[in-house]
């Protein structure tokens, strides 16, 4: 498998991007998570790039959220996204995992699946973007859901 890192002045203006061979220590079928662990030799990985920590939402109270996809209209370079004042409730989803409901988060639409939800002041990894329940007639908008951090880190 391959791995992609994109090195540019900003997120739209790609200087240079290298692919880096990555091998698949766990993956997890789509009904239990749909997570897959990857595992990257040390000196493939370019030096500016730093791992993104885990934080488990049972201990802080996020405020603002920041997630980053590949929306339609972005999806060759992507682009940010940020969330309202708060994650929303720990749901039980439709499969066996948890699942966080994302308040305030219309910005975050599809082609964001996979990507991270972030502590805006933090920096830190409240999870993956995962699912987006699509607008119906009780509702004008979109609900977007994560798996969150302990989940990914169990």
């Amino acid at each position: 498998m391959e791995v992609w890192f994109h090195n540019g002045d900003n997120q739209f203006h790609i200087k240079d991007k290298a692919a880096v061979s990555a091998e698949v220590f766990i993956s997890i079928p789509e009904q239990d998570g749909d997570l897959a662990l990857l595992v990257l030799p040390p000196e493939t990985i370019p030096g500016d790039i730093l791992p993104l920590q885990l934080l488990d939402t049972a201990f802080q109270d996020p405020s603002r959220f920041i997630a980053y996809g590949f929306p339609k209209a972005a999806s060759d370079h992507g682009r940010f996204a940020e969330g309202g004042n708060q994650v929303g409730d720990l749901i039980q989803s439709n499969y066996t995992l948890p699942l966080l409901q994302l308040r305030e988060a219309e910005e975050v639409r599809r082609g964001f699946s996979g990507g991270p939800l972030v502590h805006a002041d933090l920096g830190y990894a409240l999870g993956m973007i995962s699912d987006l329940e699509a607008p119906d007639d009780d509702s004008s908008t979109s609900i977007p859901y994560a798996i969150p951090a302990r989940f990914i880190a169990e």
